[in-house]
């Protein structure tokens, strides 16, 4: 958690495992939310409570591991239309200012 703080300029999204050892899943998302970075959680199992709770945190998507090819690219579009979309907002401001 303290490497998203330091590095977040180089971070565009994160996947976050929600069963991770020696992480509490829901405070890294909060951080990552507080910082807009793109967060996906992934679980092994489907749980309605779990999903629910990650998307009310501010998670994009919760996802069933193992991830396919085609859902990864579709992330990696997301996310890096998001990075243009924000871009062309701050020199959109700089403009106006």
């Amino acid at each position: 958690m303290s490497m998203l703080s330091k590095e977040n300029k180089n971070i565009d999204a994160i996947i976050i495992n929600v069963h991770s050892p020696n992480l509490d899943s829901f405070k890294l998302l909060a951080q990552a939310v507080a910082l807009d970075i793109v967060s996906l959680f992934v679980c092994d199992e489907e749980n309605g409570l779990l999903i629910k709770k990650a998307l009310e945190g501010g998670a994009y998507f919760f996802l069933k591991n193992p991830l396919a090819k085609k859902i990864v690219k579709c992330v990696r579009q997301l996310v890096l239309r998001g990075k243009i979309q924000r871009k062309k907002a701050r020199n959109g401001a700089e403009e106006e200012d």
